[in-house]
């Protein structure tokens, strides 16, 4: 299948569950108006970004090296195509599988998006710092309602979760209070330095950050889902690339140095090594979900990964019930 008819699939199959939509809010009310931004989705064809070819039909420059060697083996061994997305489903212990085609960017989209990553992880992090540490000055000067603010917060259970943030904020002075005390005293600035410390403050560890993109019509990036937290897909960054390598070699050649094993080790050896700072004098652990209600098998891959790396793992207890494992979370 070509890769044009992949995506008119694709806007078929949204078309479709728009119309699911337009259905339900019908059966509802037969005198309610369709949104119309639904209306203009059944109205009228959605455009798309074709990733391959250009306007004219011609590869981009990022897909000149990996597609004809794509094409090459779907007219040769088309059975390799075939099986991959069983065969990688194996590799990823059921619950993931690949496509035979990797996602392929140019130097100058890579650099779009990291720059656009870094800016927006910047910018979440501050606005998580005004709301737990800071003055709410997103409340005042009105960017987000205080009454949709508790809203969110009720939906996802966290009313109490700044109460716990400024404790650990507390205790964090707190422990560092007595290396800092000498300082201030001899500079006079003491309550000045702290007060602009804690304005400034955000837990020592940061927060792991991924968002989903997507690629419009025009060919620009867009945002539509900020995850912060756990992110899905950092358990990967050894299988998924060593998965393409193993089973589609040809493509290696042309794959950035950041798909290979050496990059992936050394960013996880500067996390854990900073981890391992910030956490002096003591033990830096790493606290996930037990495994009777991990989502995949990523977890265990995450926990393995950071124990490789020197940094144990500790699940979080479960409530109402009795242990499935100790230590790991197994089940």
């Amino acid at each position: 299948m070509e890769d044009e008819e992949i995506n008119n699939l694709d806007v078929t199959e949204i078309k479709e569950e728009i119309e699911e939509i337009k259905n339900e809010l019908q059966a509802q009310d037969p005198n309610t108006p369709v949104p119309e931004s639904i209306q203009s989705w059944l109205s009228s064809p959605a455009e798309f970004y074709n990733e391959i070819h250009d306007e004219n039909g011609k590869l981009r420059e990022n897909w000149q090296e990996i597609y004809p060697l794509y094409e090459k083996i779907y007219e040769k061994e088309p059975e390799r195509i075939d099986t991959f997305p069983k065969v990688s489903l194996k590799m990823f212990q059921q619950d993931n599988s690949l496509f035979h085609l990797p996602r392929m960017f140019s130097k100058s989209e890579f650099e779009i998006i990291t720059k656009g990553v870094q800016q927006r992880a910047l910018a979440l992090q501050h606005f998580v710092n005004d709301h737990y540490f800071g003055e709410k000055r997103f409340i005042s000067s009105e960017v987000i309602p205080s009454q949709t603010l508790s809203q969110l917060l009720i939906r996802s259970h966290e009313e109490t979760l700044e109460r716990k943030m400024k404790a650990l904020q507390r205790n964090h002075y707190k422990n560092n209070n007595n290396s800092n005390n000498n300082d201030n005293s001899n500079n006079g600035k003491g309550g000045k330095k702290k007060k602009e410390e804690k304005q400034q403050f955000v837990p020592p560890w940061g927060f792991w950050y991924g968002p989903d993109i997507i690629r419009g019509p025009s060919g620009k990036f867009y945002v539509v889902e900020d995850n912060i937290g756990y992110v899905g897909g950092i358990g990967d960054l050894f299988l998924a690339p060593k998965c393409i390598r193993e089973k589609f070699p040809e493509y290696t050649p042309h794959f950035s140095s950041l798909c290979s094993e050496e990059s992936s080790t050394a960013f996880f050896q500067d996390l854990c090594e900073s981890y391992k700072k910030l956490a002096a004098p003591h033990k830096a652990v790493l606290v996930h979900y037990p495994g009777a209600i991990t989502a995949d098998n990523e977890e265990k891959r995450v926990i393995k990964i950071f124990a490789k790396f020197g940094i144990p793992s500790v699940a979080i207890p479960q409530q109402g019930g009795k242990k499935k494992g100790k230590g790991k979370g197994g089940k």
